[in-house]
């Protein structure tokens, strides 16, 4: 359903994409340069970005066989790059919180996808994507863009505890810098979970 910026009246619901309930999940969305919106879930397993509100091709991102991909969100840069970020845990590929750019053209995939440093653990010689470790994967992964530019995602690092909160900045040269914003100090400290991301 759409409005004026000034308020309502809002339009009918119009049905975009087709899912089945059970595989259509909680969306992420943001709006491009130009002002078209784009909305990301995820559905079987796979991340899916759609642009506009009409009916049409939604574009799926390609995830290495057997891998679980859930939790994306979307945000636009300054400079007008969009970026999905996501979780994807399980199959023999890289696990961990992962990013792509979105062409803002189509929705389609644009350049190679990021695994974001830190986001995977080795543990009795599994890895592990701390990402999933939260409560639900209904909620989606800690996306913000600042005004001076950059993307920011947050995510959980460690296995089985998890010991750090990490915020990657994303640009056009990909993870640009990765920032520690808490650590475990004591033994008895029980972990981090479920971080949260603003812009000011």
């Amino acid at each position: 359903a759409t409005a004026p910026a000034a308020g309502s009246p809002w339009s009918a619901p119009a049905l975009v994409s087709n899912e089945e309930l059970a595989r259509a999940r909680t969306p992420g969305v943001t709006t491009a340069a130009d002002g078209t919106p784009f909305q990301t879930w995820y559905s079987g397993g796979d991340i899916v970005v759609h642009r506009g509100v009409s009916p049409g091709q939604a574009h799926t991102f390609p995830s290495p066989a057997g891998s679980s991909n859930a939790r994306p969100n979307l945000a636009t840069d300054a400079s007008g790059r969009i970026w999905v970020v996501w979780c994807r845990f399980g199959g023999s590929g890289v696990v961990g919180t992962i990013a792509q750019q979105v062409d803002p053209a189509t929705g389609a995939p644009l350049g190679s996808q990021v695994q974001l440093p830190g986001s995977s653990t080795d543990f009795q010689g599994t890895r592990n994507a701390a990402c999933v470790l939260e409560a639900t994967v209904a909620r989606r992964q800690p996306v913000a863009a600042r005004v001076g530019g950059g993307v920011y995602a947050a995510g959980t690092s460690g296995y089985p505890t998890r010991t750090r909160v990490l915020v990657w900045r994303l640009d056009a040269s990909g993870v640009s810098r990765t920032l520690e914003a808490a650590n475990n100090r004591r033994p008895g400290h029980l972990g981090h979970s479920e971080p949260a991301l603003a812009a000011a």
